[in-house]
């Protein structure tokens, strides 16, 4: 639910003209999904929000149509999976990263 919000939000903000990307990576004992787009950038105070931990919706003028309750739905989520969500602000988009624990549970063997 995290990473479909991030991914629907990247393209509803993207244009024709740009692409939305959705990169998965292996940190060693964590998994990090970045989904990035190329949109209007995230205004600084809600980029600060993120960092401190969402504790309410939030109102993001510069990216229209956006409540903000998707990004904080997100991070309420990802606390139950005892991940992170952050966001990096660039001039040109903004990333929006999930970083998840990796599960260190054994795989047992399927039997017949």
């Amino acid at each position: 639910s995290v990473i479909y919000n991030f991914c629907a939000n990247a393209m509803y903000y993207s244009t024709v003209e740009t692409e939305s990307c959705l990169i998965i990576s292996d940190k060693k004992d964590k998994i990090v999904v970045d989904v990035r787009d190329y949109g209007p950038s995230l205004p600084t105070s809600v980029w600060r929000q993120i960092k401190a931990g969402l504790t309410a919706p939030t109102s993001i003028s510069m990216r229209p149509g956006s409540s903000g309750l998707g990004l904080y739905i997100a991070s309420k989520f990802a606390k139950y999976l005892n991940a992170e969500v952050s966001a990096v602000r660039h001039r040109d988009g903004t990333s929006f990263q999930v970083i998840l624990p990796v599960s260190h549970q054994a795989i047992l063997p399927m039997f017949d």
